[in-house]
Order: C-alpha cells, then structure tokens, then sequence
C-alpha cells in the first residue's frame, strides 16, 4: 500500500541559512546551559549503565555502523525501530520534493507507528524522538494527532539505515529538529518531561539526563517477533537444555521450533517465518518445517555478540539478528537476500565477524 501526502511550501523541511545560524547559535547556548545543571540531575532517571563488555564492544565504531533504535514506551522497550523490524502492514507515503515535484514513496507517519505499536495515539501525552547532543524532538498528544499527516520519518537508506526526523517544527510546541533518531520515548501512563526555559529538560524539578522510568533494556540477542510484535529476544545463559538437538559432547544447537513455542505460539498456526540479517531476508521458512524439532536449529559463538547462527537445509546458514513468525496475519511480501546465506564451513568466520547489513556495511554493533 502506498500514498502521496501534498505539503504546502511553508512546511517543506529546508531552512535558510540565517535560520540556520540561528539554530546552532541556540544549541550552543543550551549545551553549555546543560553542563551547568548536570551536578543536580537524578541519577534514579538515568537508564542502566552499560557493562564493562558492553563499553568495549562499543569502541572504535566508525561512520557506517548502525546501532539499533530502541523504542520506550513509558520506560519499558516495546521494539526496534529497524525498517526490516517495522510491523507488517505500515503505509507508505511520497511527498513534495522541496525542489519540486514528488519524491519516492519511502516515508511513514509517526502517527501510523505508534498504532501500529499497539499504543493508542489519542493516550499519548508525548512521544520524544531523541537525537545526538542531547537534543530532544517532542511531539505531544495532541500534536501527534493534528499534524499526523505532515509528522513523517524515513531511513537514511530508504529501505536500510537509521530513522530520521522528516517534518517541520512550524506549529509545533517544541522547535527542535534532531535529524537521526538515537532512541524514542513514548509517554502514555508517565508525565513526560518538559523543556523549560534555561533549555534543560526536567522532570520534577530535577535537570533529566538519560531517559526517566527506565529500569531494562533489550537484552541482547537475536529478537523474536509474532504477529508484528516484540515478542523476547535470546538470552545465551537462559537457553534451557529441553531446546538442545545435539547429542552431549558436540557442540550445542537449539531448536528454532521449540523456543518459538516457548513464545506461546501454535506452531500448527504459523504462516511463514522470516529469518533476518540486518536488513535483508535471509530465509522464509514454513509451517512444514516446524513440524520436526530438529529441521531448523541454531548455535552461538561466543564472539556472535548475542546473535545466533540459525542453519537450515543442506549446509546453508546465516547470521541472525532478528526471527519474524507470522500466525494471524499473511507474511508481507519480500525477496530474498540470497547473499545474506553462507556454507556450513564459514561458520569459524562468522563468529568473530559482527553480520552485515544490506547496504554492506556492519550492523547492529551495540549489540
């Protein structure tokens, strides 16, 4: 499904450069603003802090690498916001060109998303979109629904990449673009907080730094989705041993088909799952192939960073980042990656080698 959305030239998304200097003057003056509050933040608002692991993992990252976007949903992850990971159905949309004429049908409405996330926008009290610098995009409840035609987001890729802000602020409560999202709030039950004059955000009278009500994070490991939705992700330490095929003594594989039934799903109801790496569809596989505990299985190499080894028929496997089962609603409509499968004997290879996405770069590296 697609659409066009027309959007007058005083919401196109470009600015002059006197509006731009203005811009940068103003983020300056915030990011020293915000240095002075830091001493009075509450350190009970700040997300975990990443362990020893998690920091090494995350040196040395150069340009290219996609860290995954997570999306809060009152301080609890509810998903990722990945364009292989989107919930099936979404609505796609071309728009005015700046220049003019109409661009490609590659931009999705933040208001379609939050619905599609199982949240009701007209619940919404605020969905912040943060960005780098500390910068925050806040769209509250009712903005979310007035302008839901004109709060748009793409990828940076189209069809790969990192979300990024495609709307203008004009009418907007908050004026703050952030191009890039690094991570989405969305506040329903939780008062959100609010930017006050100095340029701080706060949250009861105390300076926020890092997202509040946060106590979890996604665990790392290769997620599992049904119907749309973030159902669990492996934990490498919590597999039990009922999902071990292999004989003690060799290397342990798990079975694909009974952890997905750990999920709580009818296997005789699947439709189709997707196996994904990165961005591509490495495999779809059928309810037929569930039907033995064993036709599809899975390993993990201890430098895999969470995400498993699925192999399927014959020798072919590939990296796993994400496993899409589709029960109550029809697979959407994918070609193959074929580039993302790899012969049984580079399985060495592939456990000290972060997996790659479709535009060839690395993917997932914060995981």
């Amino acid at each position: 499904m697609s659409g066009v959305l027309r959007i007058d030239s005083s919401s196109r998304y470009f600015f002059t450069a006197g509006v731009a200097v203005i811009l940068a003057t103003c983020a300056a003056a915030w990011a020293g603003c915000s240095k002075q509050h830091a001493n009075t933040a509450v350190s009970a608002i700040v997300p975990p802090a990443p362990s020893q692991d998690q920091k090494s993992d995350d040196r040395g990252k150069g340009e290219g690498k996609i860290k995954d976007v997570t999306i809060f949903l009152d301080g609890k992850p509810i998903a990722i916001t990945r364009h292989s990971e989107l919930p099936p159905g979404m609505k796609w949309y071309s728009r005015e060109a700046p220049l003019g004429g109409m661009t490609s049908k590659r931009f999705l409405r933040v208001y379609d998303y939050v619905a599609a996330l199982g949240v009701d926008p007209a619940k919404v009290k605020a969905v912040h979109f943060h960005g780098s610098h500390d910068r925050i995009a806040a769209v509250e409840g009712d903005e979310l629904v007035k302008y839901k035609d004109t709060l748009l987001f793409d990828f940076t890729g189209e069809t790969y990449g990192k979300p990024r802000m495609k709307w203008s602020t004009l009418g907007l409560r908050e004026p703050t673009n952030i191009d890039l999202f690094t991570m989405v709030a969305i506040y329903v039950d939780k008062a959100p907080p609010v930017h006050a004059d100095n340029g701080d955000w706060m949250l009861d009278g105390h300076v926020l730094e890092g997202l509040p009500f946060v106590n979890e994070l996604l665990p790392k490991g290769t997620r599992f989705y049904v119907d749309g939705k973030l159902a669990g992700a492996i934990k490498r330490r919590e597999l039990p041993q009922k999902f071990v095929t292999t004989e003690p003594g060799k290397k342990a594989q798990f079975s694909f088909a009974a952890y997905i039934e750990s999920l709580g799903v009818d296997l005789k109801q699947i439709k189709a799952v997707d196996f994904v790496n990165g961005d591509g569809v490495a495999y779809r596989a059928t309810a037929k192939e569930f039907e033995k505990v064993d036709e599809i299985v899975f390993s993990i190499s201890g430098h895999a960073k969470g995400k498993v080894l699925a192999h399927f028929h014959g020798t072919k496997m590939a990296r796993v980042t994400s496993v899409q089962v589709f029960t109550k609603i029809a697979p959407p409509q994918r070609e193959l990656d074929t580039e993302a499968l790899d012969d049984e004997g580079a399985e060495s290879q592939q456990g000290n080698e972060e997996e790659p996405n479709s535009n060839g770069g690395n993917g997932d590296s914060d995981e």
